[in-house]
């Protein structure tokens, strides 16, 4: 099933920040080229002005009034897209126009018509990646866009009767996201990791305040200290999503493996309707005594060698969860790091890729891992490392799927030490595809934990096989892909109808 891929919905949204207005005509204008393409100035009333040289095309322009003017498909590596730009003007006739006018720039115009595009759902405190206003914290969301956050908002924000059992540390319910939707099971206790946790999976959203968690509506239940005897409190406590942030590692699975503690799980499970969702791990796999990932200033292994497995995440009836980049879209100035010691450039947080820097220069086979996976310098005596071993989160044949680990703004730093922070790790994997599994359940409470499972792998994305990353080397240890937010609760609410 890790290999099946449906979409059963497939959705298309092209958004411009600049494209608000409403009647406008919007076309496709298809250059011979990119050489000499109009540029334009934006005046304070939103509209664009011409600011080239050429004196017929300042003509043309004097009298239109134009607010859009952009590539149309950004990034693309496709060529026959590369020289199509958008247009929003206040005339139909611009199209017909701008090809007779200009025979010599342009061989084709299509008219899109007036239609507007429908911006997806946005909280009021989405952060400053939000379309629309936020009266949040003025943090980077960009994880929620890349995952299709607000396109599962669309269906739902949650339901308060779906209850998301934190089990990491406890949740500090006096914060203005988590008032009046927290409940303590046992003793009162706040932690920066549980409330952290507990806000990317739930934190309210639309308050006005602070941040908002994938399931804004969902209520949260915490319990501490994190242990497997309190996975059954939670349950019992009416948890249907249990996120465990939390575990320990080993090299060898059946040293880790506790049959008791897979009992539990399968009882849990089968009694309750639980479905578990764990962190996979934050060292590297992979690793040998000839290469590894060391200390900081030091010759020491941060982990032991070889593939590693965390428990609970490799636990059977547990969804585990790694980590994947969702900074930069493409190898560019944005992403560029360094050139390593055999001359080939370094591109880190690299979109879709799975570890942390990327090699771009061979265009045949343009993304290899690098050459080094040690902080100390070359001086201090340790070995170079032979083999391109770079840091990554855990991987391993039982994850099960991807969710954003790196650069995820912490909620109780902000709140508490009134900074802007960002932290990373798989415990911060885990709270997005738990919230996702919170969203399923509001719009369809029946589901099951195998249920629930299948449709996150179906409607995930490959990275195994992309062109631009080569996550081939990671084939068969990181799950079915990068988790697909929206595609899940529209495969639900669909399912549903």
């Amino acid at each position: 099933m890790k290999n099946l891929k449906y979409f059963f919905i497939c959705i298309l949204f092209m958004v411009s920040a600049d494209c608000f207005s409403q009647n406008n005509q919007k076309f496709y204008l298809h250059f011979f080229n990119s050489d000499n393409l109009p540029q334009f100035t934006k005046q304070t009333n939103g509209s664009l002005v011409y600011k080239g040289k050429d004196a017929s095309l300042i003509q043309f322009f004097s009298t239109r009034e134009i607010f859009v003017f952009d590539q149309a498909f950004h990034d693309v590596p496709y060529e026959d897209l590369k020289h199509i730009y958008y247009v929003e003007v206040k005339s139909d006739k611009f199209g017909n126009d701008f090809l007779t006018t200009f025979p010599n720039l342009v061989y084709k115009i299509e008219d899109l018509g007036t239609q507007d595009i429908e911006l997806l759902y946005y909280t009021n405190d989405y952060g400053n990646t939000s379309p629309i206003i936020n009266l949040g914290a003025n943090a980077n969301k960009k994880e929620f866009d890349y995952l299709g956050v607000p396109d599962a908002w669309d269906v739902t924000l949650g339901s308060s009767n779906i209850k998301i059992g934190i089990s990491d540390t406890g949740v500090d319910a006096t914060l203005p996201d988590f008032i009046g939707k927290t409940t303590y099971v046992g003793s009162p206790s706040a932690q920066d990791h549980g409330t952290n946790v507990g806000a990317m999976a739930a934190a309210q959203g639309d308050n006005g305040t602070g941040t908002v968690g994938v399931c804004s509506n969902c209520s949260i239940l915490s319990i501490t200290p994190y242990n497997y005897s309190n996975l059954y409190t939670l349950a019992a406590a009416g948890a249907r999503v249990i996120n465990m942030s939390w575990g320990s590692g080993t090299n060898n699975y059946d040293i880790g493996h506790n049959q008791s503690n897979q009992n539990l799980i399968n009882n849990i499970v089968r009694d309750f309707g639980v479905i578990f969702v764990a962190a996979a791990g934050n060292s590297s796999s992979f690793s040998s005594q000839e290469s590894y990932i060391s200390e900081p200033n030091s010759c020491t292994p941060q982990s032991q060698f070889g593939v590693l497995y965390y428990f609970p995440a490799s636990y059977d009836n547990v969804i585990s969860v790694s980590s994947i980049y969702y900074q930069e879209d493409s190898l560019d100035s944005n992403s560029f790091c360094c050139t390593n010691p055999q001359g080939k450039d370094i591109y880190v947080k690299v979109k879709d890729a799975v570890t942390s820097a990327v090699d771009g220069t061979d265009l045949n086979n343009p993304v290899t891992l690098t050459h080094s996976g040690y902080f100390v310098d070359a001086g201090t005596g340790c070995p170079t490392n032979p083999d391109g071993l770079l840091y990554a989160h855990t991987v391993n044949e039982y994850v099960d799927i991807l969710a954003t680990g790196h650069d995820i703004f912490t909620y109780y730093e902000y709140e508490n030490d009134k900074v802007i922070n960002y932290g990373n790790g798989t415990s911060f994997s885990a709270p997005h595809v738990s919230g996702t599994i919170g969203l399923m359940l509001s719009v369809n409470e029946c589901l099951n934990h195998e249920t629930i499972e299948a449709i996150l792998k179906l409607t995930s994305k490959d990275v195994e096989n992309l062109s631009l990353h080569k996550n081939t080397v990671f084939a068969g240890k990181i799950g079915s892909g990068k988790l697909e937010v929206g595609k899940s609760v529209h495969f639900v609410d669909e399912m549903k109808k």
